[in-house]
């Protein structure tokens, strides 16, 4: 008799613990039924019951990856490590190791990158600048973004930046200046159109590129007047090492 009430004793205690092992991972959390703006863009609409984030301790908590993609950045995660990492939006907060710029009458186009050399791992930190070089205003007409990127490698396989082709008109004032980062839909476009759909899926990190020298030019086109059309372009080699 006393064997059996041992024997239920500890069966008592193993649900009891598996049940409270259960239970911590368990937690009390309410909805925020609030709107959310991500960069002048509505990330999630008020009271919208397909779309509620999870709001918990003070914290209102959001779909990881949802998030990092919508600020133009990139996540990938690692199942034999059971870990997420996930890569900012390109930037301009960096000393550049390599530049090079060309100029007109109008403009100046410089390219810059963090590094000349890249660890395969690490993704690529370029951004290109479009400043203006005189005291008088000018009116522009150019494609959408004005500052487009070229992929080349070795091979000389090629992949650029997609412009729009409805014209945008701009007036450019003294000391005007606009920015814009190598996107990581080029490097993944580049990716894709290299090597294939299929292969492109298998890719962990497709915003990486491959081990390889690749020539990164930065361009742009713009109109004056009627049919006085301009082009400058700027270039520099990388090395994914």
């Amino acid at each position: 008799m006393k064997r059996k009430l041992l024997y239920l004793l500890v069966l008592l205690t193993l649900i009891s613990t598996v049940s409270i092992a259960n239970a911590s991972d368990i937690i009390n959390a309410n909805l925020f039924k609030g709107s959310m703006i991500i960069n002048n863009a509505e990330f999630r609409k008020a009271n919208d019951p397909l779309n509620d984030l999870v709001y918990y301790k003070e914290r209102t908590y959001v779909p990881v990856r949802e998030f990092v993609e919508r600020t133009n950045g990139r996540i990938s995660y690692d199942g034999d490590k059971n870990q997420i990492s996930i890569e900012q939006g390109n930037d301009f907060e960096f000393t550049p190791e390599i530049s090079n710029e060309n100029k007109d009458n109008d403009f100046a186009l410089s390219i810059h990158s963090q590094k000349e050399t890249y660890p395969a791992h690490e993704p690529i930190k370029i951004f290109a600048a479009l400043r203006y070089l005189n005291d008088e205003s000018l009116q522009i007409q150019h494609g959408q973004p004005v500052i487009k990127f070229t992929i080349k490698d070795e091979s000389g396989f090629t992949v650029s930046s997609s412009v729009q082709d409805v014209l945008s008109t701009t007036k450019v004032n003294p000391f005007y200046q606009t920015f814009r980062a190598l996107p990581y839909t080029d490097l993944e476009n580049y990716n894709y159109f290299r090597f294939g759909e299929e292969n492109y899926l298998k890719m962990e990190q497709p915003w990486l590129l491959p081990k390889g020298t690749y020539t990164i030019e930065a361009a742009t086109e713009y109109t004056t007047g009627e049919s006085d059309r301009h082009s400058i372009k700027t270039t520099f080699a990388i090395l994914v090492d």
